[in-house]
Order: structure tokens, then C-alpha cells, then sequence
């Protein structure tokens, strides 16, 4: 039986997709072929999740409970993946909207072969970034024990994630369980976070670095300046002109408004 490797992602909200940004994600998906490419679902019309299958290859309606999207989006893809473990050699989850996929990212993790889990480090340390140090001090007083001192630690991004299927369903399950407290404050992220020096202890698990190879470039490190890339006008690539296959929240970088203007003729939601 061929193995095949799939994207996943999760949208919630008619508003959510019908959003400008949101078309270009889906615009952007659309072109590769590579790939399977599943969507997980919550409150959306019929109109909608007809609208979405023409882009993806399975528009699934989650059935597990959602009290919290960015949490239980882990849960819903582990109870999927646990019933594609024969079906699928890779996965990755991607966030809707502020992704574009340059080129196919399982084609780097194929090309790792001893690595078994692909998280991204965005390229900034947590205490260089506001919301993450403030996200990671609540996060340790919901701790009774193990109170890490992560000053050192680099952000770890929750939305972009991808590795083998059934490791990465562990590491899922990891992140649903470790995130779900009594607060709605306590993110993946900051679990992530949280894991950064065992997570890169690991040998089976690859931290991806803007700065030191090609797999993801994170807006928020491009941001604030600790992430240097080249743009030419249609790829973003690292200083060495490799270009990378992910380029996550876009929106946040400089070059937002020149990607819009070179999408919004060709798109529904235009304004």
C-alpha cells in the first residue's frame, strides 16, 4: 500500500474563513498536489463547508467537544490520525490562514530520515518576546513542582507542526492533556514551550531554526528583528537564498501588504 503524507488544519467561524487572508491560504493550498490536504470544522454553514471541499481532499465536522479551539484542535486530530495510522506516513498541522506553503514540506522531513517529529523554533527567545514571556510565567503558576527557568528557551510555535503519524499523535495527546486546566489561559504554546530543552534532548525530534535551515520562517521573529530573510517578490528564502517551505503568520511581517496586493484581484472576499 502506498503511504501517503497530509496537511491539517482547523476552521472555526463562518467569519473566520470568509476572511480576505483566509482565501489566500486557501488559494494557496490549492496548488499543490503532493499532498492530502484535511480541514477540521466547527460552527460553519453548508455553504461553507461546500465551499471548503473544493480546496481540500476531507472536510471533516469535528465530533469531539471544543471548549477551546486552539486546545482541543489536538484532540480532534488525534482521534483522527489514531484511525489513519496505516493510512498516512506523514502529517503536519498547519494553522488556517497565516500560512503560505511554499514548497512541499514533507520533502524535508523525508530528507531527515532519522528524525521522527518537526517542531519550529520562530528564532526569538521567550524573554525577548512579550506575550510569550507573560504566557510562559502564568503558565509556570499553574505548577506546583518543576518550575523551569526558561529565559534561555526559544520559542517554540504551536501552529506549525509535523513529523511521522503516530509520534506526532503522541505528541498531540501530550499537548491536549498538559494544556487542558482550569484556566483557557493555559496555551499549547506555552506547553511547548515549556518541553523546548526536552524536545531538543530528543534525537527522533528535529527544533527547525529560521536561521539554520529552510523549513519554516515565523513572522513574529521577522518581526521584531531577529530573523533576516530575503523576499523577491513572489518567495521568501534564508540569507543563503534557500527558500523556505513555510512562511507562517505573513501577516505580521512587512511584506503583508505587498502579498495581499498581489492576491485581492483574483478573490471572493476582496474589499
Amino acid at each position: 500500500m502506498t503511504m501517503r503524507n497530509a496537511i491539517i488544519t482547523y476552521a472555526e467561524g463562518n467569519d473566520f474563513v470568509e476572511k480576505l487572508d483566509s482565501e489566500i491560504f486557501l488559494q494557496n493550498i490549492k496548488k499543490h498536489k503532493t499532498f492530502h490536504k484535511i480541514v477540521f470544522t466547527r460552527l460553519l454553514s453548508q455553504k461553507n463547508l461546500e465551499m471548503l471541499d473544493k480546496y481540500f481532499d476531507e472536510v471533516i465536522v469535528c465530533q469531539n467537544p471544543i471548549y477551546n479551539s486552539a486546545r482541543d484542535r489536538f484532540m480532534s486530530y488525534y482521534l483522527w490520525m489514531i484511525e489513519n495510522l496505516d493510512n498516512y506516513d506523514y502529517v503536519m498541522h498547519l494553522d488556517f490562514r497565516d500560512i503560505i506553503v511554499q514548497k512541499d514540506p514533507f520533502d524535508f522531513m523525508v530528507s531527515h530520515p532519522d528524525k521522527e517529529v518537526f517542531v519550529v523554533s520562530e528564532g526569538m527567545k521567550i524573554k525577548d518576546n512579550n506575550w510569550n514571556n507573560m504566557d510562559m510565567t502564568y503558565y509556570l503558576t499553574r505548577l506546583q513542582y518543576h518550575k523551569d527557568d526558561f529565559s534561555e528557551y526559544y520559542v517554540i510555535n504551536g501552529g506549525t507542526i509535523g513529523g511521522k503519524i503516530f509520534p506526532l499523535s503522541q505528541l498531540f495527546l501530550l499537548l491536549w492533556t498538559n494544556s487542558n486546566r482550569p484556566s483557557q489561559s493555559n496555551t499549547d504554546q506555552a506547553t511547548l514551550n515549556y518541553l523546548y530543552p526536552y524536545l531538543k534532548a530528543n534525537p527522533k525530534i528535529m527544533v527547525c531554526h529560521p536561521l539554520e535551515d529552510s523549513f519554516c520562517a515565523t513572522g513574529e521573529g521577522i518581526k521584531y528583528g531577529d530573523v533576516d530573510v530575503k523576499y523577491d517578490g513572489s518567495l521568501v528564502c534564508n540569507l543563503a537564498g534557500e527558500q523556505y517551505c513555510i512562511f507562517h503568520q505573513w501577516d505580521r511581517t512587512t511584506i503583508a501588504d505587498k502579498i495581499r496586493n498581489q492576491e485581492t484581484s483574483t478573490l471572493r472576499f476582496s474589499l
